[in-house]
């Protein structure tokens, strides 16, 4: 089979710059081509200043394709619903897949909005190999777990298709039908990775906490150790890389393997970075962890912070104790490490004195701060809660205007305070000040 893997046009921005990341997801499904001897092929619109859906003429005018699969992200609904129309009236016969974190929410929404013929739901690892031979020979698709199609202008969505239980079921991701160069260039993406050449390494996917804005709640499921380590040489070699940032939402959640990892990556001599949690940085042994990962050129840790107010912590779940959100900053500042720690102006319970609180914050443990006013995800406790209280009263406008979080430290797109919107507004806009250098990391 020949199949067109398009990257859509997103607005992702840090510090008024484009953020340009190459995306982890359609590199393993890439990878899953690869495993089935499929052909492929890659539209990457990312790496344009402004969206142009004529690009795609270059392929679509030398290729007939028997599948084009195109991956989506919260922002990007109404390009790929511009793209896929443009796609239509030159190539009808075509079937168009989507995939990517948002389907999982929001499937039938996206499938109809955007006028893909299948979208899949969730990890896509065992869903392709099934689905792509299906479309191919035009066989009944109901027997497919994990997707939702459309059929005689009904959505028909099959039986869920259960998480991977070993993720060493996936392959590792292949990054070589993109041009890193041009990614590499990024001022904002050298940033990220102390201007080296840098990728994303995932070697969790998930996370055990529950806190109301997010959405990756619900277990942690991790990669053999092992894996990890041969992912890491794999993708050092191939890509002459200097720097890696382990993407995990809470890379300290399990010592003994954040130990292990660390120290193979102290053998390769790059530097790289992580994220984590306040509370998984002051536990018995967490400073001695710290100390080794420093140590082993780990140079930047980041950590979710949200709110410096206990009783905004409490209401949104975070199950974190300012006490704690302190030792983690001594810990890390006491290891040398830089610190990028993340605020959420307008969380439920935000209160004047919960902002100035977050002020003191900054000025106490003089770090760098990714500041930004609460944009509620489909799939968090929040986005439901807007929802029944009406705060969101269009879902695919919501969508349509997600952009605006990049754009404009002035959109504030739901209140779920009391306070008045300026409040919030102006809060933002003066964190923003402070921080040396912003940056938003999304799940890709």
């Amino acid at each position: 089979m020949k199949i067109l893997l398009i990257n859509p046009f997103s607005s992702f921005k840090s510090a008024g710059v484009p953020f340009k990341l190459p995306n982890t997801s359609l590199a393993t499904v890439y990878a899953i081509i690869k495993q089935a001897e499929n052909e492929a092929d890659l539209c990457d619109f990312q790496i344009l200043d402004e969206p142009d859906l004529k690009l795609i003429d270059h392929y679509l005018d030398q290729k007939r394709y028997d599948i084009i699969g195109i991956t989506v992200s919260i922002d990007v609904l109404e390009h790929v619903s511009q793209l896929i129309t443009y796609i239509k009236e030159k190539n009808a016969n075509t079937p168009i897949i989507i995939g990517g974190p948002p389907l999982l929410y929001q499937p039938e929404l996206w499938l109809r909005e955007t006028g893909a013929d299948v979208a899949v739901i969730g990890e896509a690892e065992l869903t392709i190999p099934e689905l792509f031979p299906a479309i191919k020979s035009q066989s009944d698709l109901r027997n497919i777990k994990g997707i939702i199609y459309r059929s005689n202008g009904q959505f028909i969505r099959t039986q869920s298709r259960p998480r991977l239980k070993q993720l060493d079921q996936s392959p590792f991701p292949d990054y070589s039908l993109y041009d890193l160069e041009a990614y590499f260039r990024n001022p904002n993406f050298r940033w990220l990775f102390n201007d080296k050449r840098g990728l994303y390494l995932m070697s969790s996917r998930g996370c055990p906490y529950r806190c109301a804005y997010c959405c990756s709640g619900g277990g942690i499921r991790t990669y053999k150790t092992n894996q990890i380590i041969l992912e890491i040489k794999l993708m050092i070699e191939r890509y002459k890389l200097e720097s890696i940032f382990v993407r995990d939402d809470i890379f300290t959640y399990n010592q003994e393997r954040a130990r292990a990892i660390s120290e193979f990556l102290g053998e390769t001599g790059i530097s790289w970075a992580c994220m984590t949690r306040p509370n998984l940085l002051c536990r018995k042994g967490d400073k001695q962890l710290i100390e080794l990962m420093a140590a082993n050129g780990c140079e930047t840790i980041m950590i979710g912070v949200e709110s410096y107010n206990q009783k905004v912590l409490d209401l949104n779940l975070k199950d974190v104790r300012i006490s704690e959100i302190d030792q983690a900053i001594e810990n890390c500042q006491a290891s040398g490490l830089r610190i990028i720690t993340f605020i959420i102006f307008g969380l439920p319970g935000e209160t004047e004195e919960s902002i100035k609180r977050n002020f003191e914050f900054i000025k106490k443990h003089e770090v760098e701060i990714s500041a930004n006013i609460l944009q509620p995800l489909p799939g968090s406790k929040i986005y439901d809660d807007a929802i029944k209280q009406g705060g969101i009263l269009d879902e695919v406008q919501y969508l349509k205007d997600f952009h605006f979080f990049w754009d404009r430290e002035d959109y504030l797109p739901v209140n779920m305070t009391e306070l008045p919107d300026e409040m919030i507004i102006q809060a933002n806009i003066e964190a923003g000040k402070l921080r040396t250098k912003p940056t938003n990391i999304r799940h890709s």
